[in-house]
């Protein structure tokens, strides 16, 4: 599980990139967004990731 917190007052431009660059996920990593949960005011996201290993995370968490 994945929780990112977002700055107060950038819930637009979190959306933007996603509506822009999709979830960055990094092709050949592994990695799967299994689901997604919003904060219904926008403040965060919990997603529950597959992933092959905990390392396998980082270059994507790292964007």
């Amino acid at each position: 599980m994945v929780v990112e917190r977002f700055k107060a007052g950038r819930s637009g431009d979190v959306a933007r990139r996603f509506r822009e660059r999709g979830r960055l996920i990094p092709e050949g990593s592994g990695l799967d967004c299994v689901a997604n949960w919003m904060a219904l005011d926008g403040a965060e996201c919990c997603r529950r990731m597959g992933s092959p290993t905990r390392e396998a995370l980082e270059p994507w968490r790292s964007q």
